[in-house]
């Protein structure tokens, strides 16, 4: 459970209670059970996920998107992004479906009950972690995103010349990416709702990783065959 306080202009103070959902990881039964009894658990990335020539698993653009930024004096940049580069990833779904089964290649699933004790726990294992990014993802017909850029002049960022120098045109597109880059999926994708928990580091992550985190397993439980029957 995550609750932030926001003052209102009332100087009040609201909270706001944000309930996670249970998750829900398919894997085949050996490492689940692996994980269960030893507490070793594998940690996937972006550039895993490219690999893979099945889509239900992977996405070759995995990452990517066409980014637009609309500036206060009515101009637009846009920019292609790639994100995730440095980010180790582990995919969830919130629902509990025996097709997901077939879906995913899998034979079994187990259940995350506590979502943010069980990503904290995995941040300790690994190394270099500067930031935990996590949500729903976002699905779409294309990878495009459009975003106003509040307070963004073009003509204010230019210099004499009238053009804008590659140092400020970089932040500018930098602007126009945001942490929705890294949940975007196409839109017949959407039956697996997918639930995506990021660990970014400050290297390039390019391989997956096992690590050993038997403290995860107190926020997950084992789910009986009778849960999966039709």
């Amino acid at each position: 459970m995550e609750i932030r306080n926001f003052n209102s202009a009332f100087n009040e103070v609201t909270n706001y209670v944000n309930i996670l959902p249970f998750l829900y990881r398919y894997e085949n039964q050996n490492h689940i059970d692996k994980f269960f009894e030893t507490g070793d658990i594998y940690i996937s990335s972006f550039h895993n996920y490219k690999k893979y020539e099945d889509n239900e698993l992977g996405d070759k653009n995995e990452g990517g998107s066409m980014d637009f930024g609309k500036t206060d004096d009515g101009k637009s940049i846009f920019a292609y992004s790639t994100v995730g580069k440095n980010d180790y990833s582990f995919c969830t779904s919130t629902v509990l479906d025996k097709a997901l089964l077939t879906k995913f290649s899998r034979d079994s699933v187990f259940r995350i009950i506590d979502p943010i004790n069980f990503m904290l726990q995995i941040k300790r294992s690994l190394l270099r972690v500067q930031q935990v990014i996590h949500g729903n993802c976002i699905y779409v017909n294309n990878r495009i995103l459009t975003r106003n850029l509040p307070g963004v002049t073009i003509d204010s960022m230019s210099n004499e010349e009238g053009s804008v120098p590659f140092d400020k045109l970089y932040a500018l597109t930098s602007l126009a990416t945001g942490f929705d880059s890294y949940f975007l999926k196409e839109k017949k994708y959407q039956y697996q709702s997918e639930y995506r928990i990021l660990w970014q580091t400050d290297r390039i992550v390019e391989e997956g990783i096992v690590i050993n985190c038997p403290e995860a397993r107190q926020y997950c439980e084992k789910i009986e065959k009778t849960e999966l029957e039709d």
